[in-house]
């Protein structure tokens, strides 16, 4: 027992020598400044520069970093490691020569004197984007398109002129997409000129001026499906005899319905040569299309604890709308007219067969599929072609529980 004892208050003052007066400090005290960079030289980018130069021959080097003033007035630091020659010095607004501080840091903070070089970026793409901005009359609003043949993440920021004349900021977008088409709805005052002001930002805070337009939304309703008639084409593909009501199932107002009464295709035969699932209907009228709104009739999970899936087995992931004024005589024939290609996101984006509380929510409320404004067409007959259900490929089934639609009747 003695012995224990004595172990246990050896160990004790061990603890508290090991314990008193740690610092986290470096692990090596080096107090000389490290050397400097040599040969710089830089390559100039729109908005940015990327700069090499050759590492001092200093074994303690920790990184180099460089400081520099941005055209905002916001200065930026960039830092790079020893293991690599060159950085990439971004944030540029507007061409221009800029100058560069360049220091050396070691391992204990050290920070040598500075070089200063000077970089000379061009223009940042943002100018090049704006340049190409068109907006346009659209469905109750406007449409804006662009090209980023960059790539890069830009917002698209819009005022509106209210009635007292006032400049009002009303709700832009931000996309990466290199050919940007997006509408901006929600004008219902079809008599009135609405004036519209857009400038491009990138995430420099870097803006461009502005441009002002006037536009004048073009009417928009949903079409009255009292005036929808079924087709039955040769390249059809058939209702399920059993699971199905027939094609009207689509347009009979009933949201979230139970077994038959939605819309259900027999099965989709690889050996038959097909290659997607095709609905075709008479819309009544002759109508200038904007979207489509989609219902899903809430499948049954693969287990009981799944309850209700949206995103699920028959439900459509990929498909096409196309158009035809006349009425069809042939099925997938080269005389519809393309409306373009849609593509059901799940907001969540987890695996399949698993869905959130917010994903089932954003379904019940229909997806809505925008007809871009270089494929809207005037059209009375609509056919739909399913390339890919959430069950993959080869496909099952699809099935609709209800479909509305809308645009700008003749």
């Amino acid at each position: 027992m003695k012995t224990k004892k004595i172990l246990a208050t050896v160990f004790a003052v061990i603890l508290l020598v090991s314990c008193k007066d740690y610092k986290n400090e470096p692990v090596m005290e080096n107090g000389n400044p490290p050397g400097q960079v040599t040969n710089i030289t830089h390559v100039d980018y729109p908005g940015s520069s990327v700069i090499t130069y050759d590492l001092p021959d200093d074994k303690d080097l920790l990184y180099i970093k460089a400081v520099y003033t941005l055209n905002t007035g916001v200065v930026r630091e960039i830092k790079s490691s020893y293991y690599t020659n060159t950085m990439t010095l971004d944030g540029f607004g507007n061409a221009g020569n800029y100058p560069v501080a360049l220091y050396s840091v070691n391992k204990s903070g050290v920070v040598s004197q500075p070089v200063i070089t000077t970089i000379s970026p061009m223009d940042s793409p943002i100018w090049d984007v704006f340049e190409s901005v068109s907006v346009q009359n659209d469905f109750s609003g406007f449409y804006v398109t662009a090209d980023n043949p960059t790539g890069e993440i830009l917002a698209f920021e819009m005022l509106l002129k209210d009635e007292f004349g006032t400049w009002q900021s009303i709700e832009g977008f931000e996309t990466k997409l290199t050919k940007v088409s997006r509408s901006r709805r929600g004008f219902t005052d079809y008599e009135r000129d609405y004036h519209i002001r857009l400038t491009v930002r990138d995430r420099h805070m870097n803006y461009t001026d502005y441009k002002e337009y006037t536009v004048n939304p073009l009417v928009e309703k949903m079409l009255n499906k009292g005036k929808f008639a079924a087709l039955s084409l040769a390249t059809d593909t058939p209702r399920h005899s059993a699971l199905s009501g027939n094609v009207a199932s689509m347009w009979d107002n009933n949201y979230a319905p139970n077994g038959g009464y939605r819309w259900f295709t027999d099965a989709f035969d690889l050996l038959r040569g097909d290659d997607e699932m095709v609905t075709t209907f008479d819309l009544g009228v002759l109508v200038k299309l904007s979207r489509i709104t989609i219902f899903n009739w809430g499948a049954p999970g693969a287990s009981p604890a799944d309850g209700k899936m949206y995103y699920y087995d028959e439900h459509l992931h990929k498909f096409e709308l196309y158009g035809m004024v006349s009425p069809p005589t042939g099925g997938a024939a080269n005389s519809w007219t393309f409306l373009g290609a849609f593509e059901n996101i799940k907001p969540s984006g987890l695996p399949y067969g698993e869905e959130t509380a917010y994903d089932k929510e954003m379904a019940v409320l229909g997806f809505e599929y925008a007809i871009p404004p270089e494929y809207s067409e005037h059209i009375r007959y609509l056919q739909l072609r399913v390339k890919e259900t959430w069950s993959g490929t080869p496909m099952k089934h699809y099935g609709i529980a209800e479909i509305d639609v809308y645009g700008n009747e003749i």
